[in-house]
């Protein structure tokens, strides 16, 4: 995930609180967690694609632009995410949290 992404969690916590049911701590608890798992990748490793990332997602959320540069950097199956910002463009497929669930039970 992009270093970004830390702060996007910051900026959302109240919804993801609220979506989730969990109180602050056990959201920490969590992320601390899935990032024993999860690498982070420095900005300067997808800025040679944020300015097309920037061109798909410019015009429906920019905030998302380093998820986009950081799929089109490296070989992946898409973006996990329940933003449906991400599903106003075509280059980059989207997990949707119920999507990969089925796809890991077949």
């Amino acid at each position: 995930m992009p270093e970004h992404c830390v702060e996007e969690i910051e900026k959302h916590m109240g919804e993801i609180t609220k979506r989730s049911g969990l109180i602050v701590e056990n959201v920490y608890l969590l992320l601390g967690i899935l990032l024993t798992s999860v690498q982070v990748v420095p900005k300067e490793r997808i800025l040679e694609r944020m300015k097309e990332a920037e061109q798909i997602m410019g015009k429906i959320d920019m905030d998302d632009t380093p998820f986009i540069a950081l799929a089109l950097s490296f070989p992946n199956d898409g973006v996990w995410s329940e933003d449906r910002h991400f599903l106003k463009q075509n280059r980059v497929k989207v997990w949707l949290t119920k999507d990969l669930l089925k796809s890991m039970r077949e």
